[in-house]
């Protein structure tokens, strides 16, 4: 069975490629991602929500499993991404 899921796509308001993934698995994935048609290099966001398949928000914890924002730039239009475990990212990039 697959335990991944991927889709990308052009935001054609603020002209970003968005890639938008989900690791099922309990182990990160280190991938190589190739934007076809793309050159130069990229910067962006990735938006990232991750934590183990038991782990919820509580009243003592409200944020435990709650999105993760950082700034990210690669030299080109392939690159390698680790996706963490049990995660769902989004890649928003120039």
């Amino acid at each position: 069975a697959k335990n991944y899921a991927f889709v990308s796509g052009l935001d054609d308001k603020t002209g970003e490629t968005v890639i938008k993934f989900a690791n099922a698995t309990d182990l990160p994935m280190d991938l190589t991602v190739s934007l076809g048609g793309k050159s130069g290099a990229l910067s962006g966001k990735a938006i990232t929500m991750a934590g183990a398949p038991d782990d919820e928000n509580t009243l003592d914890e409200p944020r435990r499993v709650a999105p993760v924002e950082k700034p990210v730039s690669f030299g080109g239009p392939k690159f390698p991404y680790t996706f963490p475990a049990c995660s769902v990212t989004v890649l928003r990039l120039k």
